[in-house]
């Protein structure tokens, strides 16, 4: 049984969740305040937590740290709809897999969960492969690209069950139909889930290749978009 914590003081947010996710695989349980959801982490584990960071007796960055420490495998996907401080944005990139900005789409709520619920069998296709190859440039540009020079936002998740999921900021230097080329300060390993937040348009694909660059410290990455 998947079991999924939805954790929001909004009565409409864990109806709307609630009645996303019910089926006869998944068991979900909700919590309109800070003490509920403790209570909930002590009495079960967890496969999925979607959490408020704002909950009326105590923030929610408390439950990060508790999951942290009771549930360490639980994935966290926090929710927000108000600008986080270098504290709290520091937490979430320690604890969390996701930040959903409120008012945010089911739909890709429901994706990112199915993506969590299948990531084992996913992570033991890639653990076959002794390595990740590298697509040559003959089969990067078989799609026409558009140059770019926007800074968005975003979110990366590796399938091989690391929880240090984080949230950057990126350079999009070209787009086509199929894929993106990113610029960024971190790395991020090939095979992992990434998500782009660009204003109204979330687009999620696989990192397939990074390479560092100049200026030293900088990497570009490969992203192939998903079909779903």
């Amino acid at each position: 049984m998947f079991k999924i914590l939805v954790v929001d003081d909004e009565n409409l947010i864990r109806y709307s969740l609630t009645m996303t996710f019910r089926g006869a695989n998944i068991s979900i349980r909700t919590a309109g305040t800070g003490e509920e959801a403790l209570q909930a982490i002590k009495e079960e584990r967890f496969d999925v937590c979607f959490l408020d960071l704002h909950l009326p007796d105590m923030g929610g960055v408390e439950i990060l740290r508790a999951l942290g420490s009771v549930n360490p495998d639980t994935k966290v996907i926090v929710m927000s709809g108000d600008i986080m401080d270098r504290q709290t944005s520091d937490m979430v990139r320690k604890y969390a897999v996701m930040f959903l900005e409120k008012p945010f789409d089911l739909d890709h709520a429901k994706y990112i969960v199915n993506l969590i619920m299948t990531r084992h069998d996913t992570a033991s296709r890639i653990a076959q492969h002794p390595y990740v190859r590298r697509p040559s440039t003959q089969e990067r540009r078989r799609h026409e690209r558009h140059e770019s020079s926007k800074i968005v936002m975003c979110s990366t998740m590796a399938f091989d069950g690391d929880r240090d999921a984080v949230n950057i900021e990126a350079a999009l230097k070209d787009v086509s139909d199929s894929g993106m080329r990113l610029i960024t300060t971190q790395p991020v390993s090939p095979g992992c889930l990434l998500t782009l937040f660009d204003g109204d348009v979330i687009n999620l694909g696989v990192v397939r290749w990074m390479a560092s660059t100049q200026p030293q410290g900088s990497y570009q990455i490969g992203v192939q978009f998903s079909e779903h």
